[in-house]
């Protein structure tokens, strides 16, 4: 495996580690940590993944948001600004842009579906 493709499959980790400070400078961010020029790395990660970097980065950014909603008790703002938001509303306008939800409603239809799968779960032990 290549410098490239090495780099490419430690992306997604560093991304995650890193998401706050990369969030306004990827291109840096990525130069900086893999020591690779940023132009080439950006072709070579298209044809390796064939996925764009700020395609990925936003897919890992939006899963991240996922899960703080999903399983933390932090608010919408705490959540934005540690995934490099400058404020709520940038995050809501995002993260609603991206899922079609603001991120109070999603996390209101996960608490709603782990709510009636306890229900179903509760009922289905009665049963026995």
């Amino acid at each position: 495996m290549g410098k490239y493709e090495d780099c490419i499959e430690k992306f997604d980790e560093f991304v995650k580690a890193n998401i706050k400070k990369l969030h306004n400078n990827l291109k840096h961010g990525i130069e900086e940590e893999f020591k690779v020029n940023y132009d080439v790395f950006r072709k070579k990660f298209k044809a390796y993944t064939d996925e764009t970097i700020k395609s990925r980065f936003c897919d890992i950014c939006l899963n991240l948001a996922k899960y703080y909603l999903k399983e933390s008790e932090y608010t919408t703002l705490y959540i934005g600004l540690e995934l490099g938001f400058t404020d709520e509303a940038n995050f809501s306008n995002w993260f609603k842009k991206n899922t079609g939800y603001r991120p109070s409603d999603y996390k209101m239809s996960i608490l709603h579906i782990q709510n009636e799968q306890d229900i179903f779960i509760d009922k289905f032990k009665s049963c026995k």
